[in-house]
């Protein structure tokens, strides 16, 4: 095992990686970082709310598709999934606050992706996403 250069001093709860070279981990007060072969770099997170959310799963597709999952301390108007689409983050609004694992397929010739995201209280919800082509 060999020690990665230390990014942040933040609990990190999840991991997923589309290469060697493009690696995602999330954690404690929403923090988001990226490897890219040689070094860990941190996502800036502008959307409110970061204080009070915890990432806990990624999981995405390919580099310009990845999709975070967390969770607030307090019900709220808080993003707590959030799609990378290549070029920045993007908060999805309106769903449960608690979400603690997500998973996926990807979009395919002529067929969506499909999310599915899991939190407390055993919700599971799921979406249809992409234009399959």
């Amino acid at each position: 095992w060999a020690v990665q250069p230390r990014a942040t001093n933040l609990a990190l709860f999840g991991l997923w990686g589309s290469s060697a070279t493009d690696v995602w981990a999330v954690g404690e007060g929403g923090v988001i970082l990226r490897w890219h072969g040689t070094s860990w770099e941190p996502l800036p997170v502008d959307f409110g709310c970061t204080q009070n959310l915890n990432l806990f799963s990624v999981w995405g597709s390919a580099p310009d598709d990845v999709w975070l999952a967390g969770a607030t301390a307090t019900e709220s108007d808080c993003a707590t999934l959030l799609h990378w689409d290549g070029r920045q983050l993007n908060p999805m609004r309106g769903l449960p606050h608690s979400l603690t694992a997500i998973w996926g397929t990807p979009p395919s010739s002529g067929q969506k992706g499909q999310i599915f995201v899991a939190g407390r209280e055993g919700i599971i919800l799921n979406q249809s996403y992409g234009d399959g082509k």
